[in-house]
């Protein structure tokens, strides 16, 4: 899209018009000069509004290109940098489709697209399996805080309880040799599952294991 170069637009309309328009006509002619005058300017103050208009909609349309072109070239550049192994012979070299050798390396591209297929899959479960294990660890959750303020609650009685008892005893003068409560073991909470101990490990490709894109994909011509 070419640059678009806004031309500079006068606030408002020249003064020297202005008071021309207020002159008080001493004859018919005057009177039809000074209407026209006016008729005139009316239609210059609609285009005047409208070419601003049109130079804000250029420039907002020509920033708006300018950011969907970098967008673009950056979505390029990744697809370059990131092409990996799309494609079975991706060097643009012309191959003869026959041969063991192209054979065998159809056969190992299909498998690597079936194992990226599997991987995906495999990952998608990862997270099912862990999205149901988060929700049970949600549940005991509430459950184990339910019982450790039911415990709490009972252990603060027993200790009121005996603090009485103990008190009445001395009051009395009379031996007190109850212990006092223990405070109870609180049930502890399990691990938060974690996304990252579902998922399965996939061993990475080897470079020299894979699919070759490269120039040393056989042409499979038989000698």
């Amino acid at each position: 899209m070419p640059h678009i170069a806004p031309e500079t637009i006068s606030p408002s309309a020249p003064a020297n018009i202005n008071s021309l328009l207020k002159i008080i006509p001493k004859s018919e002619t005057e009177a039809l000069l000074i209407s026209a005058l006016d008729q005139l300017q009316g239609e210059n103050e609609h285009l005047r509004s409208w070419v601003i208009r049109l130079q804000a909609a250029s420039i907002l349309n020509e920033g708006h290109c300018n950011m969907l072109r970098f967008r673009l070239a950056a979505k390029e550049e990744r697809a370059k940098k990131g092409g990996g192994r799309g494609k079975l012979l991706g060097d643009g070299l012309p191959r003869l489709l026959s041969g063991d050798d192209f054979f065998e390396k159809v056969v190992e591209f299909t498998e690597w697209q079936k194992a990226q297929e599997a991987k995906k899959e495999a990952r998608v479960n990862a997270k099912a399996a862990w999205q149901d294990a988060l929700r049970a660890w949600e549940e005991h959750k509430m459950v184990r805080k339910e019982e450790k303020d039911k415990m709490v609650t009972e252990y603060k009685e027993q200790v009121r309880e005996w603090e009485s008892q103990k008190a009445a005893a001395k009051r009395t003068k009379k031996p007190f040799k109850d212990p006092k409560p223990k405070r109870p073991e609180l049930p502890k909470q399990a691990p938060k599952p974690r996304l990252k101990d579902f998922e399965l490990e996939t061993d990475t490709d080897d470079a020299e294991g894979g699919v070759d894109t490269g120039s040393e994909a056989g042409s499979g011509c038989d000698e």
